[in-house]
Formats: structure tokens, sequence, C-alpha cells
């Protein structure tokens, strides 16, 4: 585990980085700060956990911090750690959403379906039929 280094040797091994694109320097960057990565993940565990192991969250993370290094420019003022959050959060919602084979639209119908076999269950007091959930809905 490597330790938290001065922000002036961090601006130091953006610049360099940025200058030499360096796999070297862009390592040490990475791992400098993959305890975003790791924070992320574990919330987002807690929400996804049915739809991905915490590893392959974790993994998706650090291809999205990898690719803020990539696109980062540090000379518009912005801190990394604000604009990391922000793609590696995208990036495992991404990956979240490539491994679901139900399109959202259809998901959104099962649910519209649920939530009308409820409404119509507490309006009449007993179990509704298909029939008529399908003719509330105009199906």
């Amino acid at each position: 585990m490597s330790t938290a280094l001065a922000p002036k040797m961090i601006d130091e091994l953006w610049y360099e980085y940025k200058t030499t694109r360096s796999l070297d320097i862009r390592n040490k960057i990475l791992m400098q700060y993959l305890g975003i990565v790791k924070c992320i993940a574990i919330k987002m565990n807690s929400v996804y956990r049915s739809k991905a192991d915490l590893e392959d969250i974790v993994n998706e993370g650090v291809r999205g911090l990898m690719d803020c290094i990539e696109k980062f420019e540090p000379e518009r003022g912005i801190k990394f750690e604000t604009f990391a959050s922000i793609r590696i959060r995208g990036s495992i919602i991404d990956y979240i959403r490539n491994q679901d084979w139900i399109p959202r639209s259809l998901r959104k119908k099962v649910k519209d379906i649920e939530s009308t076999y409820s409404k119509l269950q507490n309006e009449k007091g007993r179990y509704v039929s298909d029939d008529e959930v399908a003719e509330h809905l105009n199906m």
C-alpha cells in the first residue's frame, strides 16, 4: 500500500505525466487515488449487490480511474478527486447496466404492471384478475 504524497509532489507527478505519458508515473498516480475507487465501490455495492460482485465493481472503478487519469487536465483548476469521483460512479453504473440483459423499457413496463396490481387491489379491497389490470392499462 502506498503512502499519501504531499500536494506539491502530486502536482509534480501530474506535470511529469502529462509531458512524458510514462506508465510508471501513471501507476503512481493510480495508486495515490485507489482509495476513491474503493470508497465509491463499497457505497455502490450496497445498491447493486444483486447485480454484481464487489470485486467486479472495484475493477470497473479502477478502469474508470485509469480513464480519468488520461483525460484529466490539471491546468483547468479542477480537483482531480471531484472529476474522478463523478466519472468513476458513471463508469460503474454503465457497467451494471451493460450486465443487465433486460432492457430498461421492459423493466418500466413490469414496474407499471406491478404498481397497477397494487393500486387496484387497494381500491377494490380484493385480489384483481389479470384481465382487470390489462383493461386498466389499455392492454
